[in-house]
């Protein structure tokens, strides 16, 4: 439904933003069901459209748009939607259903590539998206005459807070909000709300391809990110590359010296090439050398059951 107000048609029932608002409390409600309210496994997240980043860079790319549908904390659900209803409302009554959908798509997946390239997590929820939709509605706010009536100090108000109790307890509280997110989508939404000027378009189109560039190319090569590193030596480990995959993975561990699965994968490499070493030397005879290798290996594997037998064996 529609209505003529000072010459400009308006949406009066905000239908997609609702719409939004619905699935993402289905989705809430379905996680916690399916996972008993408990802790959420891996293939939970997959299933509901949130893979990890290492997923992501596995191939799972639709990840970086379907996880910001995903809530897992009740009160992040709860501050997301409001501050969905509040500007998601603005946007589409001022420019559309179909404008708000192509906006949120686009933006949900900006957002998620930066967040994933400089967090190594694409990160879960509309944060991104709501502080894309406040970038917008304040440059629309001065070139844009439907936008003239929007409340714009009280949402701008209502947003620094929002951003400053983020970086607040992500800092000092060691909870993780999706900063990388929220800074990428108002600066997203402010270089597509500006384009309506005559001036700052010029620089605003440019700086629109550039970041549709970063965010395809960060996909498929960021070897600054450590979850990157370590898909690559996954993959390299996969097809029997262990040059290759020892690679990846060190360089993971520089990146993050606390990523436990990269010092795991790595330790696997080890002990297979000791297992080789292992075998050939007892083969041939040079059992001392064989026993020097099963105990590294038993150092390294302590429940490593061939190794264990081969010992067993030895005189």
């Amino acid at each position: 439904m529609k209505t003529a107000i000072s010459g400009i048609k308006r949406v009066r029932i905000p239908y997609f933003t609702s719409m939004l608002t619905g699935l993402c409390i289905a989705l809430y409600f379905a996680i916690g069901f399916v996972s008993d309210f408990g802790t959420i496994s891996e293939d939970t997240y997959i299933l509901f459209g949130a893979p990890y980043a290492v997923d992501i860079y596995l191939g799972q790319f639709w990840g970086v748009i379907t996880n910001s549908f995903i809530h897992i904390l009740w009160y992040q659900l709860v501050g997301n939607l409001l501050l969905l209803l509040i500007l998601g409302t603005v946007v589409e009554r001022r420019s559309g259903s179909l404008h708000l959908f192509l906006f949120g798509l686009i933006a949900s997946t900006i957002t998620s590539c930066f967040q994933l390239a400089l967090s190594n997590d694409a990160g879960l929820g509309l944060s991104g998206v709501n502080f894309a939709l406040f970038g917008f509605v304040l440059a629309r706010y001065f070139t844009d005459e439907k936008y003239k009536n929007v409340q714009i100090g009280a949402i701008s108000a209502l947003l620094s807070t929002i951003l400053v109790l983020c970086i607040y307890l992500n800092l000092y509280q060691s909870w993780n909000f999706g900063l990388a997110s929220m800074y990428s989508g108002f600066l997203w939404g402010v270089i597509i709300g500006a384009t309506r000027h005559p001036i700052v378009k010029y620089f605003s189109y440019p700086l629109i391809f550039s970041t549709i560039i970063f965010c395809t190319v960060s996909l498929f090569y960021a070897p600054w990110a450590a979850e990157w590193q370590f898909s690559q030596g996954v993959l390299a480990h996969e097809r029997g590359d262990k040059t290759a995959a020892i690679r990846n993975y060190t360089e993971c561990i520089k990146i993050d010296p606390a990523h436990t699965l990269a010092k795991d994968n790595l330790k696997l490499i080890r002990i297979d090439e000791l297992s080789v070493q292992a075998y050939n030397a007892h083969r041939k005879g040079d059992l001392s050398r064989a026993r020097e290798l099963y105990l590294e290996i038993l150092k390294k594997d302590p429940k490593n059951a061939w190794a264990k037998a081969n010992l067993q064996q030895l005189p």
